[in-house]
């Protein structure tokens, strides 16, 4: 799967709710490892997968060569099921490709907990890198408790993991993510405005983002922010 190079340790906004997680990522991106594996969670929309692409692109920043396979579950997902149909020969493939990693990322790993094949296959390839002294980063929405209750192997494994939650931001943590999305934007909000976004997302930087992608397409076809009213309206319907 593709980095996204976009994001970035520079362009994630910190605060109360996610520095200590913040800063367990660089220290995974700058160390030999140390901290690995990391387990990063927390729920939908809090910035996991901008953190694991930040950790990505800060490696590759220090050394190209260094080979990182960053992929989500559902896709190892896919992959594995295309192995199976293929024969024996692709999940060869497949298995040294992942092994042969020196940094391994995994978006999402709670998507594998009720596909047995995959689950196994996911596991072992986590183990080995572990003790070939490779770097782990997992992520998931769900926290340790909650996972792979019906797998005691990967359970003890998931446990075993140096653990980073990312909470939901708070208020001043939503109020500067607002304004460096304005500000990277280019879109000009007043303060009863700005505000009023805040307080409608409640939290929730998907909303956030999806009202400012509104305002920004509304200002494209009209040629002017719209109003208090309508904003309104958008955080409503969203």
């Amino acid at each position: 799967m593709k980095i996204n190079e976009n994001y970035t340790f520079t362009n994630y906004v910190v605060g109360e709710t996610n520095s200590f997680t913040v800063e367990a990522a660089k220290m995974f991106a700058n160390t030999v490892g140390d901290n690995s594996p990391l387990f990063i969670y927390g729920e939908a929309g809090v910035g996991k997968t901008h953190l694991v692409n930040a950790v990505a692109n800060a490696i590759h920043e220090k050394n190209l060569n260094i080979k990182i396979e960053y992929v989500t579950a559902e896709n190892f997902a896919n992959e594995v099921i295309d192995c199976i149909r293929s024969g024996n020969s692709e999940m060869k493939k497949m298995r040294m490709k992942y092994r042969d990693a020196d940094v391994f990322i995994c978006d999402n790993i709670e998507f594998v907990q009720s596909l047995q094949s995959t689950q196994s296959e996911l596991f072992y390839i986590i183990e080995d890198l572990t003790l070939m002294g490779k770097k782990v980063l997992i992520t998931s929405y769900l926290p340790p408790a909650k996972l792979f209750e019906d797998c005691g192997k990967f359970r003890a494994l998931i446990e075993t993991c140096c653990l980073a939650e990312i909470r939901r931001p708070d208020k001043p943590l939503i109020n500067d993510i607002l304004d460096f999305q304005i500000k990277k934007m280019s879109i000009p909000l007043g303060e009863e405005i700005k505000n009023c976004i805040a307080d409608g997302c409640e939290r929730d930087v998907c909303k956030l983002l999806g009202v400012l992608n509104t305002i920004q397409m509304h200002m494209k076809i009209k040629k002017t922010c719209p109003d208090l009213e309508n904003i309104q309206k958008m955080l409503e319907d969203l």
